[in-house]
């Protein structure tokens, strides 16, 4: 499994949708949670169970001065499946503002603090996928766009390798 292509997938859905998430966990903690956990998560988990859709979508994720622009692309067969988890991901999201506390990965928690700070957001749908662009003009939130933009090409890098060390092993 390509585990790269998460990070822009999740995002991508999130922005088309507009989904205001209210980030909570079932345990009201946000230590020691993995940065993405697939079978945990009430987002993240949507994405896997369509078969094939991680594996066949891609996610860059640039730095810019005032924040962040990134680029998902799904292939042209996955597109419908990309659409069913964007609306159950959306469902879930409803539920999150509708006050029901679901536990939620690193990387969605923190996307939802992002959001919330004040980063504006905006997402165009493409003929292959989604893109992003997070900025401010407020230098603290831009340090934070950025941190995220970090985090998530590191925690990319980390399972990237730990993909690549599996199928050596296999």
């Amino acid at each position: 499994m390509r585990f790269k292509n998460l990070f822009l997938v999740v995002l991508g859905v999130l922005l088309i949708f507009g989904t205001l998430l209210i980030a909570g966990d079932e345990k009201g903690e946000k230590a020691d949670k993995p940065w993405f956990d697939m079978e945990n998560c009430a987002m993240c988990k949507n994405l896997v169970a369509e078969p094939g859709l991680l594996e066949n979508s891609d996610w860059e994720n640039h730095k810019i001065d005032n924040g962040a622009v990134i680029v998902t692309t799904v292939d042209e067969e996955y597109l419908p499946a990309m659409k069913k988890a964007s609306k159950q991901m959306q469902e879930v999201a409803e539920k999150l503002m509708a006050g029901e506390k679901h536990y939620l990965c690193g990387m969605c928690s923190a996307y939802g603090e992002l959001y919330m700070s004040g980063a504006k957001v905006q997402s165009v749908e493409t003929n292959h996928g989604f893109v992003e662009i997070f900025t401010s003009d407020d230098p603290a939130t831009v340090e934070k766009i950025h941190a995220f933009a970090d985090k998530n090409n590191e925690e990319m890098a980390k399972m990237m390798e730990m993909e690549h060390e599996h199928k050596e092993a296999h």
